[in-house]
This record gives structure tokens, sequence and C-alpha cells, in this order.
């Protein structure tokens, strides 16, 4: 049974429904054949207790505490099956999934601006594999929705809960253009690394307020431009190799958009530099990653020559 369900009187489950409808053929196209037959082949066995109270290094999210697994070689085998792996890392039995994104720098960056979670909904807009929503599964919130529409990720969220089987956690494959369906349901939204992928930001940060309760506190993550005025660079090629890279706030611009939008107590958290450390390739990331995006004679610019990527946290509030 879906999380959700229970809360048919709070929302617009019959929108909700037909969106999976729609989209779930993108899970299912015959390329993700030799995924579906690792999942079926996985067995995992629980003991008593969570993977929350596992205690090793708290970087690397363990999720083999209280798993027997029955057969090692089947996760290996759906790890390699589902690279590349963008966050990270996690382990799993004896595997580290060394992902592109040493996320914990991100998620060390958050967690101090996090209010007290426990009770709370929570949804995570472009959720990726899941890494944030399991790290806020330890702040024991009732629930953290996530919303993702790449198959990639959102097929190794699954694989995941699979050995994590932790009830409080549920991916849809959906966006926040689907937010109008939990019309003011979440006590705090995540959105990570998506507004400058947006072609219409104002109406993202619209979609964000529609998804909160009054008072529900939105975390905006994203690439900001270097300057001291209200306004964005547009790419109108590549940005760092991307064509899927829209509209670069600076961070007086990034915060109006909230502003603009209906919310108040807007706060930057964090302001950084995405260095070398936090994104890399790995042997589960084979593909480009920051290294290739920069020039190769000056790190300070992209290999278009524009300011290399600098990344801010807000925190704002709803009115």
């Amino acid at each position: 049974m879906h999380i959700l369900e229970k809360f048919d009187s709070e929302l617009d489950l019959t929108a909700i429904k037909i969106a999976r409808r729609e989209n779930s053929q993108d899970l299912t196209r015959p390329h993700w054949d030799t995924y579906h037959q690792c999942m079926r082949e996985l067995l995992v066995e629980k003991r008593q207790g969570s993977w929350t109270n596992c205690q090793s290094d708290s970087r690397v999210l363990d999720l083999s505490s209280g798993l027997i697994l029955k057969d090692p070689d089947i996760i290996e085998q759906t790890i390699s099956v589902l690279t590349p792996w963008r966050k990270g890392p996690f382990k799993v039995g004896e595997n580290l999934i060394d992902a592109e994104w040493q996320s914990w720098m991100k998620w060390e960056r958050l967690l101090p601006a996090l209010p007290e979670l426990e009770g709370l909904k929570i949804a995570d807009i472009g959720s990726g594999n899941g890494y944030f929503m399991f790290n806020l599964a330890k702040l024991n919130p009732e629930m953290v929705i996530g919303f993702e529409r790449s198959t990639l990720a959102y097929h190794q969220f699954q694989f995941l809960q699979r050995l994590a089987q932790d009830s409080r956690l549920q991916m849809e494959f959906l966006t926040s253009d689907h937010l109008p369906s939990f019309e003011s349901f979440f006590d705090v939204i995540l959105c990570m690394g998506v507004a400058y992928h947006s072609r219409n930001p104002l109406m993202l940060m619209e979609q964000l307020r529609q998804g909160l309760k009054p008072g529900g506190l939105v975390f905006l993550e994203g690439q900001i431009w270097p300057g001291e005025g209200s306004f964005c660079f547009f790419n109108e090629e590549r940005y760092s190799k991307a064509k899927n890279i829209y509209f670069i706030p600076t961070l007086t611009a990034f915060a109006a958009w909230l502003k603009k939008s209906g919310f108040k107590n807007v706060e930057v958290i964090s302001v950084d530099k995405t260095t070398l450390e936090e994104q890399r390739r790995t042997a589960l990331a084979r593909f480009e990653s920051l290294e290739d995006y920069l020039d190769p004679d000056n790190s300070e610019l992209t290999v278009e020559g524009h300011p290399a990527p600098i990344r801010a946290l807000l925190r704002a509030e709803k009115i």
C-alpha cells in the first residue's frame, strides 16, 4: 500500500493515480529487463532493528544493518546494472557505492538549518536516488516523499529501499508539476539542484509554495551567478557542457524568486564553490564530471569561459 493512500481526504489522489499510470510505462521499457531480473532474484532477510541504527561513518549511508543478504553476487550485479551513480556514497554489504557527488557535503550544509522533523511530512523534489531521503529518515519524520522523473535514479532508489525497507519512505515518478495535487500538504520541502534546470523558475517557486502548509519551510539549493545585482545569466548554448541549464541567478535574484512568489523570512544558509572533492569521476560514474567541465588552464572558469559553478542554499517560509 502506498503511504499516501491513507491521506485521501487531504490529497487529490485521483490526479496522482492518473499521473502514476501515465508515467509508469517509462519504468518497464525493455532496456530495464536485466534490472528487473536482478530485483526478482534479490533475496533479503531483515533481522530485528532498523538500518538507521547503524553506527558506521556518517558520511557513508550504510543500509546493511540488520540485513542477511542471501546472494551477495546479485547485490554487486544490481549495483553495476544501475550505473552511473550520481548521488552517494552508500554501503551495501561489502560494496561501497562511490557516487559522482559526495552528497554528504551538501547534507552537512543542510542539516544545521533543518527544523525538528519528528512527525513531519517532507517532500524531496528532484530526489535522485534518495540519498537525502534516507538521511532525513534518521530524523524520524512521519514520511518522506521523493519526486523524481529519472528512470535510473528511480530504480536505484527502489533497489536501496528493498534493502532498507523503511515504510516512511516513498518515491513517486512525478515532478514539481504535480505538487498542486498535494495542496498545502507538506511541512518541509527540499528542492535541491533543480531550479537552474527549470525553463520557468517562477512557476517552480509557485509549485513549491502550493505544496507547503502555511508556515511550512522550503530549502532551495542550486547554482548561482557571481555579482551584486538582481539578474540571471541565461544559457544560450551550453554551461559546463550542459544544454539543460537555463537561468542561473545571482544570490540576490535567487532570494527574489522566493520573495516574489510569496515566501517570507528568506535566509541564505550557505554559498560554496563546487570543488573536485565534491564532484568527480568514479568507477561507478565513469562519464565526464566537474574536472572535464572546467578550463584546464584556469579552474575558475568553465570550458566555455564562464565563471565556475557556485552553489547556494536558501531557506524560506510560506506565508
